[in-house]
């Protein structure tokens, strides 16, 4: 639910970014910084981590982290471009995003992939 809320909040900062200051917002930062974000709720829930000492445990964290890239891939771009009176799938000219500077099947294969991801990420991790 925290994941959530959290994609929420980095909607509404890109949106303001864009629609309020006029600017691209900077993607490659926002990377990081949800990497860091994803990986603080990881060990919150998991603290036996230990990829050095146990390596099985490495299998948790790469469902959590499909899980996290794939939700916010998905929702990011429909609920900002629903926001900004846009069509879903709306791709700026001034977009820094990777996956929009390339072809629409690029764009859309992604989806795909990230839905994919998101269903087996969810399923595993409520096994």
């Amino acid at each position: 639910m925290l994941w959530l809320l959290f994609i929420a909040l980095e909607i509404g900062r890109n949106y303001w970014i864009i629609e309020k200051w006029k600017q691209r917002p900077r993607y490659d930062l926002a990377v990081v910084f949800r990497f860091g974000v994803g990986a603080a709720f990881f060990l919150c829930r998991h603290p036996e981590f230990d990829p050095l000492g146990d390596p099985s445990t490495i299998w948790p964290a790469l469902v959590y982290f499909v899980f996290q890239f794939s939700s916010f891939h998905l929702l990011f771009d429909l609920i900002l471009n629903l926001l900004r009176g846009k069509a879903w799938d709306y791709r700026g000219k001034n977009s820094g995003a990777y996956f929009d500077k390339g072809s629409w099947a690029r764009y859309y294969t992604w989806k795909v992939a990230s839905l994919l991801g998101l269903i087996v990420s969810i399923y595993l991790i409520w096994l």
